[in-house]
């Protein structure tokens, strides 16, 4: 099964479709709202929710779980920063407000991008993640400005991308919690 989704959905991410047309540049003064969309407290984002804070030092973070989709508010000029995953459902409310929106920033932390790269993982774990990816796999190619990678190893090889490395910088506070979510 796993096989039929990788040749049906999975083409060679060559480029972003904003880069040919858009310019993709962040401004790091950005004073408006940057809302991360992430799936729970994750070990994802108890790691990088600092980092995402210091690229943006004077804005307001708002952080909101995308499996709420239908409460969560937009306003004009957001920068949006996807983790890992987007469901349909939420794909289909940003696309509705893309105009709204400053920057749509898709950050991973494994190699989503690249089914081949999850071989070696448990036969489940693979299946749920390929199925996930699939599903966001042409709206990121299409609405995403930039793509935030956790690795210097994801950063050169998706350099085509233009992907910025983001080292991780923990959140005492959420690593703490231990609440998190398991995908």
């Amino acid at each position: 099964m796993d096989e039929i989704i990788k040749r049906l959905f999975y083409k060679k991410y060559k480029n972003l479709y904003k880069h040919k047309h858009d310019s993709v540049e962040i401004n790091v003064n950005f004073t408006g709202r940057v809302v991360i969309l992430h799936d729970g407290n994750s070990s994802t984002l108890a790691y990088f929710h600092n980092a995402f804070r210091d690229k943006f030092p004077k804005s307001t973070f708002v952080f909101e779980n995308s499996q709420d989709s239908d409460k969560i508010k937009f306003c004009n000029d957001d920068i949006i920063i996807i983790i890992r995953f987007i469901s349909r459902s939420l794909q289909a409310i940003l696309t509705g407000q893309i105009h709204k929106f400053s920057h749509i920033i898709y950050f991973m932390d494994d190699d989503l991008l690249d089914p081949l790269a999850l071989h070696d993982l448990p036969k489940q774990y693979r299946k749920k993640l390929l199925k996930k990816s699939a599903e966001q796999h042409r709206w990121l190619t299409r609405h995403c400005d930039n793509v935030w990678v956790s690795t210097a190893y994801l950063e050169s090889k998706y350099a085509h991308l233009k992907a910025l490395f983001l080292g991780s910088k923990p959140s005492k506070q959420m690593l703490e919690s231990g609440n998190f979510v398991k995908i």
